[in-house]
């Protein structure tokens, strides 16, 4: 996949503020593998925001994320579901990738090493995200979701623990708190899953 140029003018043009060398600042909490040469070069931040020299990272975070997300990149995340009641349990976990693409839609992918078995259940989930976001605004040219990984176990996981495993991965993958998300009823064991 060809890189983009660096969004520095689009970071300019949305802050005024000049892009000054922040290369110290990472955060492990994120993980941008898609786009190697952005790895580096989107923690280059704003320093003339105010933030001084060994101030937590966390300040800054929405800054990085709007320049992660001015460069395409969006981000990779997780959710893991380990439940018991009484005598059944509820096992999920999944790791999803999402970026922008010059497609003119949004596809699905899956991983290599993902199963078949459980591909329905992340797929639906990565649709009930898609069906409750502003998708041009999220993915304004296209996009790409790609399933990383998904664990499970012979008894305690079916397609509707990944579904709602995977929606929840999703929204975190965009930085999307939802209004509307899957829940899990800890008493009863039920999903639901609101219009």
């Amino acid at each position: 996949m060809a890189l983009r140029s660096p969004p520095w003018p689009a970071w300019r043009k949305a802050t005024g503020q000049p892009v000054a060398d922040l290369a110290r600042l990472t955060t492990p909490q994120h993980e941008f593998k898609s786009r190697p040469a952005y790895l580096f070069s989107a923690f280059f931040v704003v320093e003339s925001l105010g933030y001084a020299q060994g101030e937590p990272v966390e300040r800054l975070s929405m800054s990085i994320k709007e320049l992660l997300q001015a460069a395409g990149i969006m981000g990779k995340a997780g959710d893991k579901l380990t439940a018991q009641i009484g005598s059944k349990g509820y096992y999920g976990e999944v790791i999803v990738e999402a970026e922008e693409a010059d497609t003119g839609k949004i596809d699905v992918e899956f991983g290599p090493d993902v199963s078949d078995r459980w591909r329905h259940g992340a797929r639906f989930g990565v649709e009930y995200v898609l069906d409750h976001i502003a998708k041009r605004r999220v993915f304004p040219k296209g996009g790409r979701v790609r399933v990383l990984r998904i664990d499970g176990h012979e008894v305690d996981t079916n397609n509707v623990v990944i579904a709602y495993v995977t929606a929840n991965a999703l929204f975190k993958a965009l930085g999307i708190e939802p209004s509307t998300h899957p829940r899990f009823d800890e008493t009863a064991g039920n999903f639901t899953f609101p219009k």
